[in-house]
Parts: C-alpha cells; structure tokens; sequence
C-alpha cells in the first residue's frame, strides 16, 4: 500500500529565541572589541602617514640641497652663512690661569706674544667663488682673483691688543708726569694685567669665526670694522633673565 507524501509532515514548528544573560554579555564585549579594533586601526593608520610624510619631506630636502658637483648639505637653521664656513671643531677643556707672557705687563716678550695671536697677513682669509656661492657669504673686496674676508675673533682679539697697547702708553705718560700712588700701585697693574689675559682666553674660548667683509683703506690695505654683519649668539637678555632667578640674598654690592 502506498503511504500518500504529505510536505506538513516533515515540518516542525520553530521555537521561540530565548536570550540569557551571558548571551548579552557576550554581544557587549563583541562591540567593545571591535570599537578598540577601529581605534587601534585608525592610529597606526595616523602613525604610519606621519612617518610617510617625514620621510618624504626628507628625501626632497635632500634632493633640493644636491646641487652640481658640491658636496651633499644638510641645510639646518644657521647653518649656512657667514659663521659657518669654518668647521665645528673640536671640543676642548681650558683651566683659566696667568698664563705668562699675557699676563705680564708691556715688553718685548709680552708684546710679541700677543702679536703672535693672530696669524699672518693679520688674520685675513681669502675664499674661492665657489665657497663664496656655497656658504651665501656676502659681498667683500676682491684680490687677485679672490674674496678677502676678515675673521671675527681675530678681529676681537686686535683691538683688544689696541686697547692694552693703548692702556699701557697711558700709563706710562702718566708715570712720567704724575707719581700718584695711585698709578704706581702694583697691585692695580697686576690687576690691569689680569683683566687683559682673561678677556684674551675667553675670546679664545669660544673663537667667534664669523667671517667679515672687508673694505679698501686709504693706504691701500684692507680693513674690517665688523659693521652689518650678523652672528649667531646667545641671547644675553635671557642670560640676565636667568641670572635674576639666582641672585644671592646677602651679597653686598
């Protein structure tokens, strides 16, 4: 006998969905996790253009700056212009002290020693076209083919020699015609004397490199005043500033 096929046989009734707590539980950490997951994408997203973009910029800095047959250089802040055609150098440590000759008073010896500071022809410097466009030095007088530029410390250094030099016919005019303690007073040579080999170390210290256009001077030599020619400094106001926040309480002036 042939059972009849009947569809509503075989269908089952669906059952109602029953949620528990740890079903809702774990649907809330479903979406806590995958609002850190869209976060945590998002930054490395922010990170990885950041670096894109440093680098980048550093390649097209570095293409800029390849010009010709010239070194590669790295333009950085100050780093190009008259006070950075000299080299860095190297660092040293100085003690301070009465070196002798400069701390003698005026002599042939002390004369020559502090003549010999500066290099010969005066401490000037002569400087190719091609270093002239590199380093963007200003315009100074030319000869024989070449820039002439004056260098700063060697020009700080000369007129403090003036000044000694100066200091010291002074005073011997005045010894000639004035016997006063007061000029006669060894310890206020010795003090003078003092005062000019520190100013001579400290210039010496940190050698001020600047380079100094140069002007023709009526006998026909070269000259530097040093006028319109910017240096790189510290800032002596926020030296001040800072030396304010230390002032001792109890010191007499």
């Amino acid at each position: 006998m042939k059972i009849p096929f009947s569809k509503s046989a075989f269908e089952y009734d669906r059952l109602p969905v029953i949620s528990s707590p740890s079903d809702e539980h774990l649907h809330n950490n479903q979406a806590i996790y995958g609002k850190r997951a869209h976060n945590c994408t998002k930054w490395w997203i922010l990170v990885l253009l950041a670096l894109s973009v440093s680098i980048w910029g550093n390649v097209a800095l570095l293409l800029r700056l390849h010009g010709g047959d010239l070194p590669l250089l790295v333009e950085e802040p100050g780093r190009l212009g008259p006070d950075t055609f000299y080299p860095e150098g190297r660092k040293i440590h100085n003690l301070f002290n009465p070196e002798s000759p400069y701390n003698e008073s005026k002599s042939e010896i002390s004369d020559q020693a502090w003549k010999d500071l500066t290099p010969k022809k005066g401490g000037y410097i002569a400087v190719s076209d091609e270093d002239k466009e590199r380093y963007r030095l200003p315009s100074t007088e030319m000869r024989d083919g070449e820039w002439i530029y004056g260098v700063s410390v060697f020009h700080q250094l000369h007129c403090l020699q003036m000044i000694r030099n100066g200091h010291y016919t002074t005073l011997a005019h005045q010894d000639h015609h004035d016997h006063s303690p007061d000029t006669q007073s060894e310890g206020r040579m010795h003090h003078y004397d003092h005062c000019f080999d520190f100013l001579r170390q400290a210039l010496m210290c940190r050698p001020d490199t600047t380079l100094e256009p140069v002007t023709p001077a009526p006998n026909g030599l070269l000259a530097d005043t040093g006028r319109g020619v910017v240096h790189s400094c510290r800032d002596y106001k926020d030296v001040l500033w800072f030396s304010g926040q230390y002032t001792p309480k109890n010191y007499p002036v």
